[in-house]
């Protein structure tokens, strides 16, 4: 991709996708929340998929953090979790893109349309979590350490907003990270949330991963968070 447009809207990516992937009929959609560019399009056998484009310094950054992610996920022993099929690149102008299968609605849409219940989809998790525990590396509490410090600049804003009192901040930065460590580690991510999270009947997918210090820790603290942004964010049920 030598040139990039500025905007989604009514704009066709260049002929590079088309050529190397075999894609076709590409769609605008929403875009990330970087700026980056989101298409949903078609491969040879008609399969649906969804390209994202860098375009920028900061969608980029985005893009190439993204790909960094599924890389470490798979290493943690989590590949379950992922998409399957997610085809990464650089263009010949030399930024990032990803392609993926189209995955349909998020947890978060379709709880909001109350066809969505949540158990099914934790005994899914549960079990993708379980293999890829392993002996900790040495560094698990550093691991935990990394999410209490990503937790507390979320509280700052939650603070600002007046959901979260100076006393909660404060019980969270003297939170002892090493006593909750132990001898064994698992998948940990940052930004697992409803909206990066899709589950079928069969199976539970993530996307979008951040670029993270370390994906070994602890996943309690990834499913806290998912559980909190659902019922006191998103005010999802199910």
């Amino acid at each position: 991709m030598d040139k990039y447009p500025a905007t989604a809207v009514g704009v066709s990516p260049s002929s590079e996708l088309l050529e190397h992937h075999g894609l076709t009929d590409f769609e605008a959609i929403a875009g990330g929340h970087t700026g980056a560019l989101l298409y949903r399009c078609y491969d040879q056998e008609r399969e649906t998929k969804i390209v994202k484009l860098a375009v920028d310094e900061l969608s980029e950054s985005e893009v190439r953090g993204n790909i960094l992610g599924y890389r470490a996920i798979k290493e943690a022993g989590a590949e379950q979790l992922l998409p399957q099929g997610v085809v990464d690149g650089v263009s010949v102008g030399g930024k990032p893109y990803l392609i993926m299968p189209d995955l349909g609605s998020t947890v978060a849409e379709q709880a909001r349309t109350g066809d969505f219940t949540f158990a099914p989809m934790l005994d899914r998790l549960e079990e993708i979590i379980a293999s890829s525990i392993r002996e900790a590396p040495g560094d698990q509490a550093y691991g935990l350490d990394v999410f209490r410090d990503q937790l507390g600049r979320i509280y700052s804003l939650l603070a600002e907003a007046e959901q979260v009192t100076e006393a909660e901040i404060e019980e969270l930065r003297g939170l002892d990270v090493s006593a909750l460590a132990s001898d064994k580690a698992s998948l940990m991510l940052l930004d697992f949330t409803p909206d990066n999270v899709f589950a079928g009947s069969e199976t539970v997918s993530f996307i979008d991963p951040w670029a993270q210090e370390v994906y070994l820790g602890s996943f309690i603290p990834s499913l806290a968070q998912f559980a909190t942004l659902s019922k006191d964010v998103y005010g999802l049920s199910g």
